[in-house]
Parts: structure tokens; sequence; C-alpha cells
């Protein structure tokens, strides 16, 4: 073929829909993105309420970390949207945390702004409303996605954007409320990229890429992942010239880095801040490594199948009208071979990138989950929607060779899910809609029906399908009771509120005697330790556990449950409030009031936020595997007094049931080493309890460090206590066993799993009281008075009376600054962990300010980037009015390929060989 003919037909392949862009072939009409809202909110709003939601009941949609994590942080928010605090950071979060972090990742949603004008009372209703508002978003930014690149305006824009909304990604994680407006988005970034391709248009693409990674980074690093491909495929698909592919490419790359740039107020502190969390520290995995059998992952295309809440197979189905439609797109001739191919190796990638634990580490950027797998499997949706909706269009002229490709694909998924784990009901709902909706399309491809009967039936047939999968849903994914929720938060707040009347100092920490959960201060709004959170700092988590504190880094927590003196007074707990049951410790810890009820008391030997200690504590490494030595350690190194704060108490005889218990290793003198057991059940099949005893042999406030396999709790007995008292050791920490006096009994219980073997590590000592009260002497002398404290600044004076290192119990990171009489002053890490400053002798006045490390530079970032899209904007409004065009960065030469030819229509454009020769 001569060059001239291979020209022709490369022209005759570039633009043929290039005119539909400006001649819409669709009805105006509002009403189905209209609906595309609509429908999937009230699918989901329907669901709510018939499982009591209030106010069709008493329930609520808090579960798991939204029970215990989110909707603490959003209190906060609140609170802080309603007194108009700094969202730079929060001293009710982990002692003191980057509260812009936390914004980056939980409630960057604008829709969060509302909660000012919310009254905390119908908070969770708010974020009820808020989710459905979501998910309809997400139904109506599909049907704009699949209107502009498709030319339709009907109501298969509602059946399709209301599959979206409602895949499985949605109906297993919904309770996930901030990942739901990036995942809305997201169709909208893929309309933008598709006309960015096509028609080189830049805005709705900078646009929604940039409110995706404001809104949420992480579910936005998915889409920019997803962006990249569905770059190459549309030049494929498009069968671009060279040339155009690199104009494209130079376009988007430009595009995306100011999309980048407008979210970097965000993004910047926020990388900076997950540096110093545990998913820094990634173990890469092997790309032999896979997760599923073909079978299990294939079937879970079925319909009904059980969403996965926290662990289990990929969410990826949608609806089973898709995985029907796949055989259309595979063996319509209407589609090209060039479409099927690529849309194939989409679909193929993401599968393999689910099942393959590198690809799937890297996805998750490079980073292992905890629990929620494939956060990123709301794509597969995606691009099965498509697709099937891409087949769709075609049904006007179905074959009866489709009709059995059909069945051929429904059939595959059938039989892989009859073999896989999915359940039976996931089966024979499959197999009953692959009845119906074949039966549909046999119908209209034999004309007993026309294209609007198959229709309504279509839309009878999706609506059951969709309001069954709603109703499991939400069943799998339970709703709570509303009534108990936060348990006793008005006792509470009269307790924090009355504690801040009587206590007029200008700073202090109170905390719990048992948590309740795992963000208890921000759930019930008062200064505390704990946090758990994406974004907790691990050298904090580390330094907590490692001085007799709960801490567990992997899993992103640090807490609070009654602990010693030297816990309460290196984090900085004035006052406990005894919630479930009286103080353990009366030695050191003074009754101070009562509010409904609940008992509240003052720390006998509390130490200011910071305090003068020895120069040495400035080398202290918290030892998280045994914190009887780290406090020892940490209490030598402040004080410099080497006299032994703990003492061990020596079992005086055990009473184990069904377990053979021995020592693991022996000690210098051939002694069993103490604390440390093996044990192994004598009969598998009956229950088993490990059971030491112990004398007291003096008054004294004891404590148990408990650390044991197969047992999330141990229960203690004797002294004073009447009733056996059960502590929570799933992470193991130094807990106040109370006061006793000489000669008491004291009895250690655990129930262990039954048939388990196992290790059990099982310390009990007794406090020195007058050991500790010389150290607490010593840093009581030289402590700083805060004078005044917000959220961003401290300030306050201290009398140094010999040269030293200020310890405060500030977590430490490189967003603070510090200034000593005026001077910018350096500040020194204890453990990497709190915030120390070497003072010299005399009086000083000290003072601490806080900008979240990489906020100015993301400000400026953002700011330059938004002033630049807003000129181009303009610019391009302005030479459009005059008749004009922007140079390289307006409309080139337009693009259209194989896809999608939807409509009869043909454009003719020039193509750019043609253009070239005219100019």
């Amino acid at each position: 073929m001569s060059k001239t003919k291979t020209k022709k037909a490369g022209a005759a392949n570039y633009n043929r829909l290039s005119k539909l862009a400006d001649e819409p072939v669709m009805s105006d009409k509002k009403l189905y993105l209209i609906l595309c809202f609509a429908v999937p909110f009230l699918l989901m709003g329907f669901a709510f309420a018939f499982n009591g939601v209030f106010p069709f009941g008493e329930k609520q949609i808090l579960v798991t970390d939204f029970w215990q994590q989110y909707f603490p942080f959003y209190t906060e928010v609140q609170d802080k949207l309603q007194t108009f605090q700094s969202m730079l950071y929060s001293w009710d979060t982990g002692m003191g945390s980057n509260f812009w972090a936390l914004a980056a990742y939980y409630f960057a949603s604008p829709m969060n702004l509302l909660l000012a004008i919310v009254p905390y009372e119908l908070l969770r209703e708010a974020l009820t409303f808020f989710l459905l508002c979501r998910i309809g978003l997400a139904g109506l930014f599909c049907g704009v996605f699949l209107k502009g690149v498709f030319k339709r305006n009907d109501i298969s824009l509602v059946f399709f954007g209301t599959m979206y909304a409602l895949c499985a990604f949605t109906l297993g994680y919904y309770w996930n409320v901030m990942w739901f407006d990036t995942f809305a988005l997201f169709p909208l970034v893929a309309y933008g990229t598709y006309s960015l391709v096509k028609y080189g248009r830049v805005r709705v693409y900078i646009i929604a890429l940039a409110a995706s990674l404001l809104f949420n980074y992480y579910i936005g690093f998915f889409t920019c992942i997803f962006t990249v491909i569905f770059f190459i495929c549309l030049c494929i698909l498009f069968k671009m010239p060279i040339k155009l592919i690199l104009r494209r490419f130079g376009k988007i790359a430009v595009s995306s880095v100011i999309g980048v740039g407008i979210s970097a107020i965000m993004l910047l502190p926020e990388l900076l801040a997950l540096s110093l969390s545990y998913s820094a520290n990634n173990v890469w995995p092997s790309i032999t490594k896979f997760r599923y059998e073909i079978p299990d992952l294939i079937g879970n295309f079925a319909s009904m199948v059980t969403p996965n809440v926290k662990e289990g197979l990929p969410n990826i189905n949608c609806s089973f009208v898709c995985v029907i439609l796949a055989g259309v797109f595979l063996l319509s001739k209407k589609i090209s071979l060039r479409e099927k191919i690529v849309a194939s190796c989409v679909m193929a990638f993401m599968l393999f990138s689910i099942d393959n634990r590198l690809f799937d580490f890297m996805w998750h950027g490079f980073h292992s989950t905890n629990m929620i797998p494939h956060r990123f499997s709301f794509i597969v949706s995606f691009v099965l929607v498509v697709a099937a909706y891409r087949a769709f269009t075609l049904l006007k002229d179905i074959t009866p060779v489709e009709i059995i490709g059909m069945l051929t694909v429904a059939s595959i998924v059938i039989i892989c899910a009859s073999i896989g784990q999915q359940s039976d009901t996931a089966v024979y709902t499959s197999v009953a809609l692959t009845v119906l909706y074949v039966g549909i399309f046999f119908l209209l491809e034999r004309k007993l029906i026309t294209i609007k009967v198959a229709y309504i039936l279509l839309g009878i047939v999706l609506l059951g399908e969709m309001i069954s999968s709603v109703l499991l849903s939400v069943e799998t994914v339970r709703v709570t009771q509303r009534t108990g929720y936060p348990d006793k938060r008005t006792e509470i707040r009269a307790c924090v509120e009355d504690i801040k009347s009587k206590d007029k100092e200008a700073f202090y920490r109170m905390e719990l005697t048992k948590f309740y959960t795992l963000n208890d201060p921000p759930l019930y709004q008062y200064p505390g330790v704990a946090q758990f959170s994406s974004t907790a700092n691990v050298n904090v988590t580390n330094y907590v556990e490692g001085i007799g504190g709960i801490g567990w880094d992997a899993g992103n927590r640090y807490y609070y449950a009654e602990s010693t003196p030297v816990t309460n007074a290196f984090l900085g707990i004035k006052y406990l409030i005894a919630k479930f049951e009286p103080l353990a410790d009366t030695n050191n810890w003074k009754f101070f009031g009562k509010q409904k009820n609940m008992s509240y008391y003052r720390n006998n030997t509390y130490l200011s936020l910071g305090f003068m200690a020895d120069s040495k504590l400035e080398y202290f490494k918290a030892d998280k595997t045994n914190p009887f030595k780290s406090q020892q350690d940490l209490f030598v190194k402040s004080t410099g007094i080497k006299d032994d704060l703990y003492e061990r108490i020596k079992v005086s005889s055990a009473s184990h049931e069904n377990l053979d218990v021995y020592y693991r290793g022996v000690d210098s003198n051939n002694s069993g080493i103490y604390g440390q057991y093996s044990y192994k059940p004598k009969d598998v099949n009956k229950d088993s309890k490990l059971s030491w005893n112990y004398t007291i042999p003096e008054d004294c406030s004891v404590y148990v460090y408990a650390k044991i396999d197969n047992s999330e709790s141990i229960s203690i007995f004797g002294g004073s206590k009447t009733t056996s008292q059960s502590y929570n050791i799933k992470r193991p920490y130094l807990l106040s066993a109370g006061t006793y006096k000489k000669g008491d009994n004291m009895n250690i219980t655990s129930t262990v799993e039954k048939g388990k073997s196992g290790s059990a590590d099982i310390y009990v000592c007794i406090f020195n009281q007058s050991v500790y009260n010389k150290g607490y002497k010593i840093l009581k002398d030289e402590l700083l008075n805060v004078t005044s404290i917000d959220s961003t600044n401290i300030k306050g004076d201290i009398t140094v009376k010999q040269d030293g290192l200020m310890y405060t119990s500030i977590p430490y990171e490189s967003g603070w600054s510090a200034y000593v009489d005026g001077e910018k002053a350096e500040i020194t890490p204890i453990d990497n962990a709190m915030t120390g400053l070497k003072l010299s002798k005399g009086k000083h006045t000290v003072e601490f300010k806080y900008t979240p490390a990489g906020f100015n530079l993301g400000l400026t970032i953002s700011i330059s980037c938004t002033l630049l899209f807003a000129l181009f904007c303009f610019v391009q409004w302005y030479l459009k009015k005059k008749g004009k065009t922007f140079g390289p960065i307006g409309k080139l030469p337009e693009v259209a390929g194989e896809f999608p030819d939807t409509d009869d229509s043909k454009s003719e454009s020039v193509s750019l060989e043609r253009s070239a020769k005219k100019k």
C-alpha cells in the first residue's frame, strides 16, 4: 500500500465523532442526572431506615473504626469549627498531635464544614446524611461520565450510575465515610481525562483531580494511578499519531502538576506526617505471592455476595447484569477488537493487582494495609460498568451469538462461585438473575418486546437486585445502638467541666481509669493521652508503650488505662475519672469530686507539662519489652536516684486448670526465670485456666504486667477487692492492681483459648513509694508554669536552679519551634518522642510554636497553582470571547477512534496531516 493511501486510511480513523462535542445529539434534560443522584441516595437510605437507623428507630451506622476512631475525630472537628479553634493542632488527641494531618485523611471533605451549624445531638445523623449524599454524587458523576463519553441521555444513565454508586466497595466499606468524596469524584476525573485526550480540554480534569486529592489523598492516589492507565488506553483506542500523543502527554502532565499543586496544602504536610508513622516501615512482599484461587476471585462477581467488611475477598461486583453484558462486549461485531483487547487487559491488570501481594502493596502507596484489603477495588467495578454500558448501547441490534455470549460469561462466574467461597444464596440468585436478564434480552432480540418495554423490565429486575444488595450490606456491616453511645457522655462531660471550674491551671491532662474507645479524649472532649489514627507517630507509640502505657505500633495506636505514678507523671496526667469502677491505687490519687454518681481523682504526684531533669535524660531509650526496667531507667536518668522503684513478689502457689505450666528458661542460679512461663493443655477438649497466688509482703501499691498468648484478659482478686476485677490485656501494659496490706493474698487468673499452647509473661511488683517520692521531690522543684496556651502556642516561665534538660510531655515532631527569652532555641528530642529543651541556670520565659511541617510550603504551592489555573481560565475565556484560541494550550486537533462510536451520526474533521497540508 502506498504512503498516500496509508495517510488517507489513517485520516479516516481520526475524529469520526469530533462534532459530537459541539453538536449535542442527546436530550438536554437534567432529569436523568438528577435521578442518578437520587436513586442510590434513596436506596441506601431505605436500607438504613429498614434497619432502624434514627429517626426510623434507635440505631446508628457507627460500627468498627467509625465507632471508635472516626466519630471521635468528627466530634473534635465540630468543636473546633463551633469555637473557631485552629485546625493545625489538637491537644485532645494523642497528648497533642498534628490535626492537619488527621484532616487530610479523615475529614477534609467540604461537607464537614456544615458541622459548624449542626447540634452535637444530631452529629451522627449529619454524618449519615453526608454519606448518603456522597453515594448519590457517585451515581451522578458516573452518569456525567457515561453521558459525556457515550452521548446518551436516557434512563440507562440511572441504571448504570446506580450500579457504580452501590457497587460492592460501597456496600462493604461505607462505614469508612472519609473515602467517599473521592470515590464519588473518580468518574469525574476519568471524564476529565477523556476530555483532555479527545478534545484537549483540561478544566474538568484539573478541578476533579485537585478535589480528589484535597478531599482524601489516599483514595486520590488510586485515582492518579488509574489516570495513567486510562490515558494510555485512550491513546491506543483513538489510534493517535505519536506527535499528538506527545502533545497530549505534555498537556496532561502539566495539568496533573497543577492539580497536585492545588492540593499541596494537604498533600505535603500529610506526606511528612506519614514519614513519622508505622507505615513508613514496610517490608516489600514477593511478586510470586498471591492471595486467592481463581474461582474465589472470579466468583465474587456473582450477585448477592456477602460484602467484605474488614477481611476477606475483594469487593468487586456491582450488578449481575454487568457480568451478563460483558458477553455482548466481547462478542459484538460493532465493538472493535482493539477496544476489546484494551478493556480486557485493564480488567486483567486490576484483578492481578488485587491478587498479587506486591502489586496490591504498591497500589496502597507501598504500604501493607491493616485489614480492609483491596481499597482500590471500586476501580474494577467502574471498568466493568463502563464496558457493560458500552455493550448496553448496542442492545437495539442484539444478535443470537451475543445472547450465547451472555450465557457463557454468566455461567463461568456462577460455576466459579459454586466451587469458590461464595454462598449458595449468591449462586442461586445469580442463576435467577441470569434467567431474568437474559430472558429480557432474548425477547428483545426476537422483537417480541420493544426497547422501551425492555428498559422497564430491566429497571424492575435491577431495582429488586439493588434493594436486596443494600439490605444485605447493612445487615452484614451491622448497625449499633444509638442511645448507649457514647457511653456515659453526660456524666463524663459533667466531671470534665467540674474539674475545669475548680482547677484554673492553664494546662493539664486527664484520662479515664479504663478506656471505652481507643480515642476517648476527643470523644469526650478532654486533653488526654489516647490516639488511634493512621497518622499516629510511631515514636510516641513506642515511648508510651515502653514506659508502661498501652501501645501497638502496627495498629497505629496508643491509649491509656490506670497505670503507675511514673507513667502518669511523664505523660502529664493530673486527673482520673473513674468511669467503670473505683480507682485501684488509692495511695497515689486523692478523691477530688463527684458528678452524677461518677467520681474523679487528683494525682498526688502530678508534675507540670514541663519540668527540669538530669541532662542524662537525653539518652533515654524506652524498652517496650520490659516496661518495669524501662521505667527504672527513665527514673534514674531523670533524677539521678539509682534505688529500685519496683520489687518483685514471688509466687506463693499456683492452681492452673488443665494445663502443664513450666518456666521457659533458667537464670544464673539455675532457677526458673521469674515470670516467664510456657503452657500446654492436658486435654485439648477441656477449658484451660492459668492461676497464680501471691502473698503481699508489706503495705503497698501493686502493679502487674501480663502478656499471655491466647488470652485477652486477666482477673485479679484480693486485698480490699470484694469481687474479682477484670483487666483487658490484649495489649499488655503496667496495670494498677490496687493497694494491699501486709499479708494480703492476691490471685491472678486468666482463661486461655481451649486446646491452645503458648507462653505467658506475668510480672507482679511492689511499688517503692519512698524511693519515688524522693525523685518526685527533685523533679517538682523546677516546674514549667504554663501562663498561656492555645492550639498552636504555649508560653510559660521556669526558674532553673542548675543547667539541665527540661522535659515536656509534648509529642516531638519537626513542626514545633522553641524560643527561650525571645530567642529561638534548639529542641532536644527525648527518645525521638518527647520534646526537650536545654536550659541554663536562671529564670526563663519559654515559648513553643507549632506549624505542621510542610504547611507553609504547601500553602504557597497551592496558592500559586490556584492562581495559575485561574489565570489560564480567564485568558481562555477572554480569547474565546474575542474569537481567538489560547495557542498550544487551547483546543488541539480532535481525535476519535473506535471507542466509543455509539451514535449513527458521523462527523468529519480535519486530521493532523490534513491540517499540516493546509498550513
